[in-house]
């Protein structure tokens, strides 16, 4: 293991220990012409995260985008969430895919929408 690799991994854990909050995944199947279902391959678990939560206000454009200049802009206000997860303190990170169910602490279930790598040790996983 590399020198950054082991720092990157201090890292992560000391960021853990302090701001993480924890979560359920339930991994969800896509059926055609239907809402999802429980995986059966899959089972849920436990695990605990970075959630980060932005809100205010978000562009969208209206009418033809192609640049032309008389495209409407609406301000609409919004949120959008993120959960960042150590991959090493949390090896079934790396299961979790795009439609999979995520329950926090307090109840709120969000839809996994996009998982991306977050240097060497997390995973950021886009919720809605």
């Amino acid at each position: 293991m590399s020198a950054f690799d082991a720092l990157d991994r201090l890292a992560s854990a000391a960021v853990d220990r302090v701001f993480s909050d924890g979560f359920t995944v339930h991994p969800q199947k896509a059926t055609p012409n239907g809402p999802s279902v429980t995986d059966p391959d899959r089972e849920s678990w436990t695990g605990f995260g970075i959630l980060i939560r932005r809100t205010g206000p978000m562009n969208v454009d209206e009418g033809a985008r192609n640049g032309a200049g008389n495209a409407l802009i609406t301000r609409m206000s919004g949120a959008t969430w993120e959960l960042s997860i150590d991959r090493y303190a949390n090896p079934k990170a790396s299961e979790i895919e795009r439609g999979d169910h995520v329950s926090l602490a307090d109840g709120t279930c969000l839809l996994v929408g996009m998982v991306r790598p977050d240097g060497l040790a997390r995973i950021v996983i886009e919720l809605s």
